[in-house]
């Protein structure tokens, strides 16, 4: 997915920057644009889904910081889980770092998955919100 790699990307800058991590990310699927904030701000940083599709093209290598490694990590085994249930795509994701939380939105179904990031193990439990 271009907005994880995009994530994932932002991250490794900002951290070899020294620059503090942005603790909220909102995926939007359906377009294809990555948002992110910060907790102590009410302003959000936007890409669009052709930003987006630019800077994952520009991003070939695999993430250089713990943050962008771990997430990219995190977000293959909710894939994983996602692709066994066959249920069909999130249209919206929110990665929540400073709850360490990722919550898959389905708006249609009026659905919302709240996955844990506990470091033990894969997602294998989630708890849903209609």
């Amino acid at each position: 997915m271009d907005t994880m790699k995009v994530h994932a990307r932002v991250l490794d800058l900002l951290d070899s920057d020294g620059v503090p991590l942005p603790g909220r990310w909102f995926h939007d699927l359906a377009t294809g644009s990555v948002t992110y904030g910060y907790a102590s701000s009410p302003n959000t940083f936007k890409w669009d889904a052709e930003a987006v599709t630019s800077m994952a093209r520009d991003t070939a290598q695999e993430p250089t910081s713990n943050a962008g490694r771990e997430l990219l990590e995190r977000w293959a085994s909710i894939r994983r889980m996602l692709d066994e249930l066959d249920d069909g795509d999130p249209d919206a994701v929110l990665v929540d770092h400073d709850a360490q939380e990722t919550t898959l939105i389905w708006e249609e179904r009026k659905v919302a998955v709240v996955i844990e990031h506990t470091g033990e193990r894969e997602p294998s439990s989630a708890s849903s919100t209609p």
